[in-house]
């Protein structure tokens, strides 16, 4: 983390565009100053010891010093909050001066850090607007600064995936499920919709695994690799396989028929406890995507003998997997032994089809 520079320094602050006001925070009567930070005044902000670590590397911290370039940046989000620990100003005009011995960041340390780095490599940065609180002391700052990062409701990743614009993958997995009795509800949000539902981020991630894709793919990736899937195989292909996957495992838990699967009435009880959780959801993905006894090219084909194979794994085997705390893999793996184990000959052994990597089938 940079530390606070300890140097008795002085810093004449101008706000552009400003507006003082009085606003309740922190128990009392706030002064705020709000208005526009021009980048030569930058320099004043530290960032206090109750901050957070800040980013001084890697690919974030060198997409916010690209965006803050004021000709070719896309630009970021700039209401920053300040605070600062004297309370007189002077006002002239439209704009406010004071003096102070620092700007301390409340919220925007890794804006305000990007920015500064711009500044010490000679380049120019964009301004900010910003909100200064006046007169604060160093027990109110931590307490406003916990308010405001770490109450946060946290965004999700299936807000995220909302949120990233459509792309025929995600568009035609969607309306798949939207139209599709066999598919859960998806939530997109905090608020769980009534009946069977999954997150979408789940949905997405699983119709991904399903294809061989690798595990553990953040929103941008798994955005990408669901688009290059279907440009190899066809958003047609793709929403048929994941419907297909998401039959299969209603006939695990719900046979129906006299040709249905065998699996035993405790089996398909159990199953139906977990058949909406992660690792079961995840597991059964990784599998089917794993052997190619369950594909014909392109496209998912399990038979009825092989749900009924699948479902005459001794239950005790698939709960102690699913228990784990890497349950998806250990699933895969227990599906994999309790079948090879049980398998009469050659043809009925699994053979594997291979990880598919991003772009490569």
């Amino acid at each position: 983390m940079s530390k606070i520079d300890t140097e008795p320094k002085l810093h004449t602050i101008h706000l552009v565009d400003a507006v003082p006001s009085w606003r309740h925070a922190m128990g009392r009567r706030v002064l705020v100053l709000r208005g526009t930070l021009q980048s030569q005044f930058l320099r004043a902000i530290v960032w206090p010891v109750y901050q957070r670590l800040l980013i001084e590397s890697g690919n974030k911290h060198n997409e916010l010093i690209s965006a803050l370039d004021p000709k070719d940046g896309i630009g970021v989000p700039d209401a920053l909050l300040l605070c600062s620990r004297t309370s007189e100003y002077e006002q002239h005009g439209t704009d406010v001066s004071f003096t102070t011995d620092a700007l301390y960041t409340l919220d925007g340390l890794q804006r305000t850090g990007a920015a500064i780095e711009r500044l010490k490599r000679g380049w120019k940065t964009d301004d900010f607007a910003v909100d200064i609180l006046m007169g604060t002391s160093l027990e109110e700052e931590v307490s406003v600064f916990t308010q405001v990062n770490l109450k946060h409701t946290e965004v999700s990743s299936h807000n995220h995936l909302r949120n990233a614009g459509t792309t025929a993958a995600l568009e035609a997995l969607r309306e798949m499920a939207e139209s599709t009795a066999d598919i859960p509800l998806l939530q997109w949000d905090a608020v769980r919709p009534e009946g069977d539902s999954i997150t979408a981020h789940m949905f997405y991630e699983v119709a991904a695994l399903l294809h061989g894709s690798q595990t553990g793919l953040k929103v941008p990736d798994l955005i990408n690799e669901l688009e290059m899937l279907a440009d190899d195989i066809g958003t047609e292909r793709l929403t048929e396989n994941v419907r297909t996957f998401f039959q299969t495992l209603d006939k695990l838990v719900e046979p129906d028929g006299e040709n249905s699967p065998r699996a035993s009435r405790r089996t398909r009880n159990n199953v139906k406890q977990y058949s909406r959780r992660a690792p079961w959801m995840r597991g059964m993905a990784m599998f089917f995507g794993r052997y190619a006894n369950y594909w014909t090219g392109s496209k998912l084909t399990v038979t009825a003998y092989q749900i009924d194979r699948i479902g005459k794994t001794p239950w005790d085997m698939v709960s102690r997997a699913l228990e784990k705390s890497n349950g998806a893999k250990s699933l895969c793996d227990t599906l994999a032994f309790s079948l090879d184990s049980g398998a009469r000959d050659d043809n009925n052994r699994l053979v594997a089809r291979g990880t598919r990597k991003l772009g490569v089938v």
